[in-house]
């Protein structure tokens, strides 16, 4: 778990959501809630994506797959 959500290059839909939040006036712990389901379902995409089904690649970007 922690190979896939801390990988070079994530986190980008998590800081959108905070920075959003905080554009209309909310402040980070008001936004964390939603930031963490949609880098939950960001992961979840990616794990699903290298099933042999779907894509079967050994690397994604240079980095192997889980």
């Amino acid at each position: 778990m922690r190979y896939t959500l801390q990988a070079c290059g994530k986190c980008f839909a998590p800081t959108l959501c905070i920075a959003s939040c905080e554009l209309v006036g909310g402040n980070e712990s008001l936004g964390m809630p939603m930031a963490c389901s949609l880098e939950m379902m960001v992961a979840s995409v990616v794990i699903l994506d290298d099933l042999p089904c779907m894509d079967n690649d050994d690397l994604r970007q240079g980095k192997p797959t889980n």
